[in-house]
């Protein structure tokens, strides 16, 4: 590295951080010596059951902060238009610069009105950088890092249970966006659908955003899991742009959900009654042979480690790969093939697609073990071929 290089990395890092302070804050430290005046018994009711993560005296400031801005607060808790958002977001910035606790480590020399607004539109960092008028990249990614994404959802969450106590709320009373600012403000997206999708494993918030809009009837991350498990990885990588992490969201969505056969009690029997869909590879010969073959025409399951999921069932027919059987079906057997249990498949039809076939209907069944080998007399008996003996 050149020396000018050296130089110029030693002068810029680490970047500029808060100076720390042991004193608290007029308004806290007056709430403090209030709530060690209040007689043991009579604390209000609104600060028992609220779990802000905070102690009494910085839940008695953060409650003047609100007794003193009781309208504005109480408009920004009922309303979901993005700029009332972003305002509730920046009040609760401006009530964590005097929690210690919540203050952070890095000062930000940018335009916080414009970063809070971009970073809840789910604009990219870089974007957000050039718009705010940051002076230090690293201070700038730092501070998204510790304040939205780590300290600022603590800071919401707080804010937003003692409001709601205060003004005697529930959670059930928040207009959805209000309950779950926390969350997207953590992930970054301007609305609690595209928070469940990152949740969920979706790496990329724009990729996130555009799922929620497709996806506009989820009610619970569960809702936008089950829709998300019936989209095709090839659909992920095309609609989403989600490219080589398709295939790992695709997976990482099956497992966050419930195998529907098992929580029908569905016996083994049950489901190789049931048969399944193999989706057919877009290579080989496998699916058109498979296809063409007549009804009842054997087929062989083999366990693919290969694969991305971990429980995946290749399809063979004539010894080419046909595709893999449906998740569901074989999230339930791989676990008995890995035992030694044995399948046996057969073609029951196909359905066909824009290039060859899309899927197989496979019918199953148990696979007969084959036969014990019959043990010589040397191995049945002794060493000479009699009856072996205790020794």
């Amino acid at each position: 590295m050149p020396a000018r290089w050296a130089t110029s990395c030693r002068a810029r890092w680490p970047p500029p951080r808060r100076p720390r302070t042991a004193r608290i804050s007029a308004p806290y430290a007056a709430a403090s010596r209030q709530w060690q005046a209040t007689p043991p018994g009579s604390a209000p009711s609104w600060c028992a059951p609220t779990g802000a993560g905070l102690g009494s005296n910085r839940c008695e400031g953060i409650r003047s902060h609100i007794d003193r801005n009781k309208q504005a607060v109480a408009r920004l808790l009922h309303s979901e238009s993005e700029e009332d958002l972003a305002a509730l977001v920046l009040e609760v910035l401006d009530t964590m610069e005097d929690l210690p606790e919540m203050a952070g480590d890095y000062h930000y020399d940018g335009d916080r009105d414009v970063l809070v607004r971009m970073w809840l539109g789910g604009a990219p960092v870089s974007d957000m950088f050039e718009a705010s008028g940051a002076g230090d990249r690293d201070a700038h990614a730092l501070f998204i890092g510790e304040i939205l994404g780590g300290l600022a959802p603590w800071g919401i969450t707080a804010f937003l249970r003692i409001a709601a106590a205060v003004d005697g709320l529930g959670a059930e009373d928040l207009p959805p966006r209000v309950a779950h600012l926390s969350e997207m403000v953590k992930r970054g997206v301007p609305n609690h659908r595209a928070a469940w999708a990152v949740r969920l494993g979706v790496p990329d918030r724009g990729a996130a955003i555009k799922m929620a809009a497709d996806c506009p009837d989820a009610e619970s991350p569960g809702d936008l899991a089950q829709w998300l498990a019936g989209v095709d990885t090839n659909d992920l990588d095309r609609r989403y742009g989600l490219g080589p992490d398709s295939a790992a969201v695709a997976q990482a969505v099956r497992r966050a959900l419930p195998n529907p056969l098992v929580r029908k009690g569905c016996t083994v029997d049950d489901v190789l009654a049931m048969g399944a869909d193999v989706k057919c590879v877009p290579y080989g010969n496998g699916p058109t042979a498979a296809a063409r073959a007549p009804a009842g025409h054997p087929l062989k399951l083999e366990r693919a480690y290969s694969e991305p999921d971990r429980n995946a069932i290749a399809v063979y027919a004539e010894g080419s790969l046909v595709g893999h059987v449906e998740h569901d079906v074989a999230q339930y057997l791989a676990p008995l093939i890995d035992c030694g249990a044995s399948f046996s498949a057969r073609t029951d039809g196909g359905r066909a697609g824009a290039g060859g076939p899309a899927t197989i209907r496979i019918r199953m069944g148990r696979e007969d073990p084959p036969p014990r080998r019959a043990a010589s007399g040397a191995d049945a008996g002794g060493r000479d071929g009699g009856p072996a003996g205790p020794g």
